[in-house]
């Protein structure tokens, strides 16, 4: 064992003694290396020595183990080790890659900018130069054709400039050579805590110290990370390490091996790539902070990245070992002067390899589908352990086993570029055994075959594939299926497959539909052989049905933005297609049919045990603990710690619990209590108290407890349903929709007033949601805009956005400042706006709220109404309101819809014009006659000549003006009748005359 007293001077002191004497033969290292200022030292051997200077002798080899016990005590004191099995081997592969750059034009441009990238950027990272440093600046760096070295950085340019103060601070901390690395990359990223900017991850910060110091600090990005693992040399780490401790562990190992090459560490970092890409990688994007930006995946990307597949194919690469094979030099030499150029080719084009790319997008989805917590990326190149026709990544459950071929072992959700397609969809990893419960499950759930049934009946474009014999991820080939589940298999796939010559342009969304579809199945199946993840998927969930009824939800809009307004002219339906949203979002099927009352009666019989707890009093959640507690006799504690008053206080912003309590026991306490003496009871006589203060309920209590309990059984409150509805008008206020203080009734005493915090609507349902994290929660506000939107949303405005949700990794909680609580917005809150577009231009809305809600136009439906004659008043009513106006005055299919087919003299629609149209004609067209007349026709209009009096001196009154002058016209609508014959022949009669007579 080694003396826990052994200090890290003591191995100082050691490595200075192995520097001057050597290290004798039999002490040499062969499995680990200690690395230090540049040098390799063997652990043990410098474990003993530095026994010598802790307790005065060399410490006998025998008495401790190598590895699992030498690796973690010089990790504690803060040493690097690695692994060397395969030093020699792995570095003297980067040293021919080296020694071939004259063959290699990329690499030998990337070599020889040195000179020209630090020149230019030393001065701009200067401490001097960084307060005066400009967004353009920072971005041009970041751009690969100017640092001649690194391909992804610009990806994080927009994040990264946004608050330029902050950066600068962060850059200047990086710079500031005072502090040891380690303490200026944790200060910039310090642990379990948000970093100074966004975005600054480990190629970036590292890529700027190298700028600095290029003889002190090598780069550490993904391709040197996937390098120094994929050579072993990837330090071994003490559990827990800061990213600085990473950073400085990963540069020693970086200079150690440029020594052993005689290589700077700028001509390390460009070797790096060769070697991954040889090896079956590549440069990947710039930590998780790249899933901010949408990943760049195009038609032109997949096409090109199928030609480099074709062409593997049609060289005889497919399937071919580059290296351990007797033909391995041909196979070599073919990937090199054909492949390679290719995808470097590729690799400048668009930023990254294919299988880079690949991963990005699955990446993307995960972090958008919230997975990154149970599940991973996976992605194989081109290259592996010989040469793959194909790119591929997948989403993967992560294995707490991490088996080095843990893919093979589970369920996926992938994307693959073959030599002649694009396919995506759900498999099984090849060593899934065909009795796996994943397999099996499809055997014998009702549920999740009915619901793939309905996926293949309503998205044709979803086949059921099967692997072929050679039991290859990528060759498959559809199976004729009809139902059958007896016969799955652990080699069928669900999948899409496109031919390059039928790829759409908007691939991306298409992919991303596909894999919403498939979601659930992949969650139930991955989830199959766990039984408590399993459960944990479907808690809170009536059935498995619900789950699966949820694949199949529209949410391109909704889910991006989590808030929708739909806007349009009157009549369009937009209150009653919010009910239908509202209902897809909660329950995630659509209903064409769901009405406000409906949705309603289909929540409150989901709810019947439910109590909405944001609509008791106090007394009432008091009276509702003692059922919980089920004793006779309580303390007050025992009340405060229940369950219902620990959610109850949630919603009632309470800040003195126990002073609250007892104060309503003694307020309720009965009239003639000898423990109880307060002078001003309600009289209620709900409760009393011993001599020790123990509460227990009286008669009455108890009478009341019962009818409470038996009433909350019988009328489950509404309120508390994941539907709500309100109407925003002129007076709505941040009052009444976050929270504010409003006056009640006196708990202890109704006869008086007081004023408390009460929470608002929003923050109602954020806080249920919150409580309920399984369902989703939905605000509709109708005639969003007739509020002041920007004072009755506040601060929520920055809290809407969905990478700002609670859970998620920009977070933002806000103090609210009438109760001063932490308040942030649920990912399961929804929010649907309608908006009248002849109410106010949506032009005028704030541009805030714009940029954080979808806008969804509803528009005039002619095919929902059942009369023709009614169809086509409307549609030629309408032609010339936007010619007069614009289509934002257009009348809606709504008020036509429940006129008959058959109406006899036109007695519906004529009522429906006379009530409804006719008013809103006269608002759009107020004194318009010309345009009323163009509309109506000329017969609806009466123009009168009024007589003209003038005031007459001798018979002091107004008399009639005789002789010649200009006679002054009036004008107003005729009769009703008049003017709804007079539309119909201008709109109905004379189209149908038109139609006769082209």
């Amino acid at each position: 064992m080694i003396p826990t007293n052994i200090t890290r001077e003591h191995v100082l002191h050691a490595i200075q003694e192995i520097d001057i004497s050597g290290v004798p033969s039999s002490r040499e290292q062969t499995k680990y290396s200690l690395v230090w200022n540049g040098k390799l030292y063997p652990p043990k051997y410098t474990i003993s020595i530095a026994n010598k200077y802790a307790n005065q002798e060399e410490l006998d080899p025998s008495a401790f183990s190598g590895g699992d016990e030498t690796n973690p005590f010089l990790n504690k004191l803060d040493f690097t080790v690695i692994d060397i099995s395969q030093w020699k081997e792995n570095t003297l592969y980067l040293k021919e890659i080296y020694d071939a750059r004259a063959t290699n034009e990329n690499l030998q441009n990337i070599i020889n900018s040195k000179n020209e990238v630090l020149s230019k950027y030393q001065p701009l990272f200067s401490p001097n130069h960084i307060p005066q440093l400009t967004a353009e600046e920072f971005s041009e760096f970041l751009d690969f054709k100017n640092n001649k070295h690194w391909s992804n950085l610009q990806r994080q340019k927009g994040i990264l400039t946004q608050d330029m103060e902050r950066l600068k601070s962060a850059l200047f901390i990086l710079v500031d050579e005072s502090l040891p690395v380690r303490e200026r990359l944790d200060k910039i990223r310090p642990k379990n805590e948000p970093s100074m900017v966004q975005g600054i991850g480990e190629a970036i910060s590292t890529a700027v110290l190298h700028i600095i110091g290029p003889d002190k600090y090598g780069v550490w990005n993904s391709t040197s990370r996937e390098g120094l693992k994929k050579a072993g040399f990837y330090p071994i780490l003490k559990k827990g390490a800061t990213f600085g401790e990473q950073y400085r562990a990963i540069n020693e190992v970086l200079i150690v091996i440029s020594r052993e090459l005689n290589v700077d560490l700028w001509t390390l970092d460009a070797l790096w790539f060769d070697y991954v890409t040889s090896q079956g990688d590549d440069n990947e994007v710039e930590g998780k902070d790249a899933i901010e930006e949408d990943t760049p995946f195009s038609k032109k990307i997949i096409l090109d990245a199928i030609a480099i597949a074709d062409t593997i194919v049609k060289i005889g690469l497919a399937d071919k070992k580059l290296s351990q094979s007797p033909d391995a030099k041909v196979n070599q030499e073919k990937y090199n002067s054909t492949i390679k150029p290719l995808l470097l080719e590729f690799r400048q084009r668009y930023g990254n390899t294919p299988n880079i790319i690949l991963k990005g997008l699955l990446e993307e989805y995960a972090h958008k589908n919230h997975l990154l917590d149970e599940f991973e990326i996976q992605n194989f190149h081109f290259v592996g352990q010989k040469v793959n026709p194909y790119v591929w990544a997948a989403i993967t459950p992560i294995d707490a086993l991490d088996r080095k071929s843990r893919i093979t072992f589970s369920t996926q959700l992938y994307v693959s570029i073959k030599p002649s397609s694009l396919e995506f969809g759900f498999s099984y990893g090849e060593k899934v055994k065909n009795e796996d419960p994943r397999v099996e499950i499809f055997r014998s759930n009702g549920f999740l075959q009915k619901n793939l049934l309905d996926i293949l009946n309503s998205y044709p474009h979803i086949q059921i594939f099967e692997r072929t014999a050679e039991k290859s991820d990528i060759n498959v080939t559809p199976r004729f299926f009809q139902g059958d589940f007896k016969t799955w298999t652990n080699e069928c796939f669900i999948v899409e497959n496109i031919s390059k010559e039928n790829l759409p342009d908007d691939v991306k969304p298409r992919l991303f539909k596909t894999f919403n579809t498939l979601l659930s199945i992949f969650k139930f199946t991955t989830y199959a052989n766990e039984k408590e993840r399993l459960e944990r998927f479907l808690q809170n969930k009536p059935t498995a049905e619900k789950i699966f009824e949820k694949a199949n939800k529209n949410n391109d809009s909704i889910e991006n933005k989590k808030q929708v307004i739909l806007y349009g002219p009157p009549g369009t339906g937009k209150t009653y297609s919010s009910v239908i949203k509202a209902h897809e979002i909660i329950f995630g099927n659509k209903d064409d049919n769901i009405t406000y009352r409906l949705l309603q009666e289909k929540l409150r019989k989901q709810q019947k045990s439910t109590i909405d707890l944001s609509q008791l009093t106090w007394i009432q959640a008091i009276i509702l603990a003692f059922d919980e507690i089920n004793k006779e006799k309580v303390q007050v504690d025992e009340i405060k710690n229940s369950k219902i008053i620990q959610d109850f206080i949630s919603y009632k912003n309470s800040q003195y619990i126990s002073n609250t309590i007892w104060a309503l026991l003694q307020a309720e306490s009965k009239l003639d209590s000898i423990t109880v003496k307060l002078k001003n009871k309600s009289g209620r006589e709900y409760f009393d108290k011993d001599t020790d203060s123990n509460w227990y309920l009286t008669e009455k209590g108890k009478e009341f407890q019962r009818n409470l309990i038996d009433d909350l059984k019988a009328h489950p409150e509404t309120s508390d349903s994941q539907f709500s509805f309100i109407t925003f008008h002129q007076s709505f206020s941040y009052e009444d929709f976050v929270e504010g203080i409003r006056p009640e009734l006196n708990n202890a005493d109704e006869s008086s007033i007081v004023y408390r915090v009460k929470d608002g609507i929003f923050k109602e349902i954020c806080k249920k949601a919150l409580k309920d994290p399984g369902n989703n929660y939905v605000l509709v506000i109708d005639e969003i805009n007739r509020g002041n939107i920007s004072k009755i949303f506040g601060e929520l405005i920055t809290l809407l956005e969905d990478n700002k949700r609670i859970g998620e990794r920009e977070e933002i909680i806000v103090r609210l400042p009438y109760s001063n609580e932490s308040f942030g917005v649920p990912g399961n809150v929804y929010i649907i706006g309608t908006m009248n577009s002849t109410d106010k231009s949506i032009a005028l809305v704030d541009i805030a709220l714009r940029r954080r809600f979808h806008f969804e136009r509803l528009k005039v439906d002619y095919e929902l109404i059942q009369n023709n004659d009614a169809k086509t008043f409307l549609h030629e009513l309408n032609s010339i309101i936007c010619a007069l106006k614009n289509a934002d005055y257009e009348i809606g299919h709504y008020y036509f819809m429940h006129i008959p087919v058959e109406d006899t003299g036109n007695q519906a629609l004529k009522q429906v014009f006379s009530n409804q149209i006719l008013p809103l004609l006269e608002e759009y067209f107020f004194n318009d006659w010309e345009a009323l007349a163009t509309i109506l026709g000329r017969d609806a209009i009466t123009i009168e000549t009024k007589k003209k009096f003038v005031w007459d001196e001798d018979s002091g009154k107004f008399e009639e003006e005789t002789g010649d002058y200009d006679k002054i016209h009036g004008r107003c609508l005729k009769s009703l009748d008049s003017v709804f014959e007079s539309a119909m022949n201008n709109l109905v009669t004379k189209k149908s005359t038109q139609e006769r007579n082209p």
